[in-house]
């Protein structure tokens, strides 16, 4: 397994099975046969923002080479010409780069803390799992050592906070956690795991953020779903007819006053930077 930096074309264009591709199969299977056969790739206005947001704290060198600005909504001359002709470069509107500068600008202890890590690291290679080898690959919006173990810190935008420890499930943040941290491990035999945190933004004024350290049950129940998914999709090849694990049936409730399964996250207080 080799972890380094690359860069995001290179990372794009490797070959390998991702956690956006897990989390697809789990979440809707026939949804995701669909989109598959129709080469249908998913995208919203929140997840543009999300990638502006992420490109700005964690890479801010890379941004302008992989960015344009263009026309004040997609649906102008402007934007639309843009697109044709720089295809090479990811195409924004003005008011899109505002909301992102100013979210990055309203969090500075959140590019401190990410100052910090080693910032979009990826683990790539060859994983083995129930005697067959699968190509994979991860990147890591943050990652520290110290001593003998390693924590993964990730970067998330969300409409509420009030809201995010039910968003986690739902967009499978869990199920990332879980992919993450089997790659890593793999990459890092001789090291730990520690803790995986989530960094979380608001995408609405006053721009708030927090800090979630990720309970055991939550990045485990990931890599459980992660498990499910490599052994009866790709190693049984049930294309078809997969099946959730029977522990998914019902969703879990939000409790965070306990160390549970339930409680998914534990809440931490505002922004720090003691790991």
């Amino acid at each position: 397994m080799i972890f380094k930096k690359m860069a995001d074309r290179e990372y794009r264009e490797t070959r390998g099975i991702n956690a956006s591709l897990i989390k697809e199969i789990y979440s809707d299977h026939e949804l995701f046969l669909y989109n598959k056969k129709k080469g249908i790739k998913k995208g919203s206005k929140s997840m543009r923002i999300g990638s502006i947001v992420h490109c700005l704290i964690l890479e801010p060198q890379e941004y302008a080479d992989r960015y344009m600005v263009a026309g004040s909504s997609a649906t102008t001359n402007i934007y639309k010409e843009a697109v044709k002709e720089n295809p090479e470069k990811i195409i924004i509107t003005k008011p899109e780069q505002e909301l992102a500068l100013e979210i990055v600008e309203y969090n500075p202890e959140v590019s401190s803390i990410f100052s910090a890590t080693q910032n979009e690291m990826a683990v790539v290679g060859k994983l083995k799992f129930s005697d067959k080898m699968f190509d994979v690959k991860g990147k890591l919006d943050g990652f520290i050592t110290h001593d003998n173990f390693y924590s993964i810190l990730d970067l998330k935008t969300t409409a509420d906070l009030e809201w995010f420890a039910k968003d986690a499930i739902k967009f499978g943040y869990h199920i990332q956690a879980g992919f993450y941290k089997w790659l890593t491990d793999e990459a890092f035999p001789d090291k730990k795991f520690y803790n995986y945190k989530i960094v979380v933004i608001e995408t609405k004024p006053p721009y708030k953020s927090k800090l979630y350290e990720c309970t055991p049950a939550f990045v485990g129940r990931g890599q459980a779903i992660a498990f499910d998914v490599f052994y009866k999709y790709f190693v049984n090849g049930e294309v078809d007819n997969y099946t959730r694990p029977y522990m998914d049936i019902n969703p879990l409730k939000i409790d965070d006053s306990d160390d549970t399964l339930g409680s998914i996250l534990r809440r931490e207080k505002l922004i720090s930077t003691n790991f």
